[in-house]
């Protein structure tokens, strides 16, 4: 070899220097060597995993290309004017080293709250090609807590108490004999853990008495709890006749639809967990909550709930009247018999309506005549107690149209005694109660009490006028009776029902036939009712 040759290989190995900026995934590299005396001209071979990546020939004693991140070695040699090469250098590493790699989650200055102080905290970084690994570090009080060096972006640390920390991560490239280059030491990430307890969530529905579903299916709800990631619900029959109605539940939401096949006394309890694994098995458990409920059986009364009834009815009547315009007075007894149309319709809530209506056909020797009422009325409808007693109270107030009719004795032209019948209506206030209790499914009971009070009279014979007088007479109309309910289905039921009704009306008569008097007609028709009726009710 001569010394031209050596003196060109000796050079060659002289230094280098790296400058390296470009790209997200690779950087300009710059390589720069002194010049070797008697070279004209350079060759620069670069290689990557042992299998050639560049290889190029320069006039200069440096070299410039982007390079991606990675290990490379490369190897100069310089040519002298005769064209001729020198050895190769011993091949040397060339490192593209990143910057460190960015820190996407947790973001700096953030807060983590775990419910578990088992709970994995997991950092995450975005992936940076070409290199071989990544190190991790965490850190609290300036001491390194975790060191870790991992193939993926992210990492996961367990049982960390609550605290500040701080964290980083290298970008790593590993060169033969387990030489490594480091990226860069970037800025520390900050992160604040928080570890909490699961709060018990309260139970909302269903607790206390409940009105049994037909399904069969109650929505069980419950208070939301920060951190849950799921709920364990235990329902318990307190009725051992009922274990089918015994079961445990896992919900991911603050409800669930829950089958209860019976009906009775019941407990649930319901609490919080977070960290389910596959296998349904939870690392954090909040405290239980316990209620109770018990499912009873609907009324048939229900709210919105309207309904019409036709009824027929039978009366012994009892009649006292004292007429002094016609110089009489009269006490007998007789029967009657009519129907009565009812209809009640609740258009909101616990208000409605009610309408009436009955036609009453009495006779007195031979002589027939008609008593007409009609009512319309506001009803409130209440529930006394709790679902499962069954009552119901219904006060009403209303108007009132109804007639009264009296018999009055005289001698035909031929001077025969004979009776006809004079008709007065009476329009006023009325106002009742109703009492309802249902006793079990089919059977239900109702007392009510109503009452009337006369504001104006009508008569219906145009040759005569009346007017209403003061009198305890107009005081006396009450009617008060009981009646039975048997239901065939939810819809239709038959009732069978006793009254009691006293009709009453003090009033002035002036007329053609009639004698001026100060003291007042008195008309007093006293009933005894058995009604038989149908009903049909109808809700929203």
């Amino acid at each position: 070899m001569t010394p031209v040759f050596v003196r060109l290989l000796i050079a060659s190995l002289f230094y280098f220097t790296l400058f390296c900026a470009g790209s997200v995934y690779a950087k300009e590299v710059n390589l720069e060597w002194k010049p070797i005396k008697y070279a004209i001209k350079y060759e620069i071979k670069i290689s990557k995993d042992g299998k050639p990546f560049k290889k190029k020939s320069l006039d200069e004693p440096n070299w410039s290309g982007e390079l991606g991140f990675g290990l490379y070695d490369y190897e100069i040699r310089a040519i002298d004017k005769l064209d001729r090469p020198g050895q190769w250098s011993k091949a040397r590493p060339l490192v593209v080293m990143p910057a460190s790699p960015e820190l996407t989650s947790p973001k700096d200055g953030e807060k983590v709250i775990f419910y578990d102080p088992r709970a994995k905290a997991t950092f995450s970084w975005k992936e940076v090609p070409g290199i071989t690994s990544y190190k991790f570090s965490l850190i609290k009080d300036k001491k390194v807590l975790a060191e870790l060096t991992l193939k993926n972006t992210q990492a996961q640390i367990s049982s960390l108490p609550s605290g500040e920390y701080q964290w980083r991560v290298k970008a790593v490239i590993t060169g033969a004999g387990k030489k490594i280059w480091e990226s860069p030491t970037g800025e520390l990430s900050s992160v604040e853990i928080d570890q909490k307890k699961l709060e018990k969530p309260i139970p909302s529905y269903p607790r206390g008495e409940i009105t049994a579903e037909k399904t069969k299916k109650y929505k069980f709800k419950w208070s939301k709890v920060a951190g849950a990631t799921g709920y364990v619900i235990h329902l318990h029959s307190l009725e051992g006749r009922v274990p089918a109605a015994d079961k445990t539940i896992n919900v991911k939401d603050v409800f669930t639809e829950v089958e209860v096949p019976v009906e009775g006394q019941f407990k649930w309890d319901v609490s919080a967990v977070a960290n389910v694994d596959a296998k349904g098995s939870a690392t954090a458990t909040s405290g239980t909550s316990t209620t109770q409920f018990k499912i009873v059986h609907p009324t048939p009364f229900p709210e919105g709930d309207s309904s019409v009834s036709l009824a027929a009815f039978y009366a012994p009547i009892s009649l006292n009247e004292t007429s002094p315009s016609y110089q009489m007075k009269a006490n007998t007894k007789t029967t009657s018999s009519g129907f009565k149309l009812n209809g009640e319709y609740f258009f909101v809530h616990n208000l409605g309506v009610g309408l009436s209506m009955m036609d009453q056909e009495i006779q007195v020797d031979h002589v027939k005549d008609s008593m007409k009422t009609f009512e319309l009325s506001g009803k409130y409808r209440m529930q006394i107690g709790s679902p499962s007693s069954g009552y119901f109270f219904y006060p009403k107030v209303g108007v009132e149209k109804r007639d009264y009719v009296m018999y009055l004795a005289y001698r035909d032209p031929n001077n025969n005694p004979s009776i006809s019948s004079s008709s007065t209506t009476a329009l006023g206030a009325e106002f009742g109660l109703d009492l309802r209790k249902q006793f079990t499914d089919k059977f239900g009971l109702s007392a009510q009490l109503q009452y009337f009070y006369p504001l104006s009279v009508s008569s219906g014979d145009q040759q005569e006028s009346v007017h209403l007088k003061s009198n305890s007479a107009n005081f006396e109309n009450v009617t008060v009776g009981m009646q039975g309910s048997y239901w065939w289905t939810q819809s239709i039921s038959m009732s069978l029902g006793a009254f009691l009704e006293f009709k009453s009306l003090a009033f002035s008569r002036e007329g053609q036939n009639t004698v001026s008097s100060n003291d007042p007609e008195t008309v007093n028709l006293n009933s005894q009712y058995l009604v038989l009726s149908m009903s049909y009710s109808f809700g929203k």
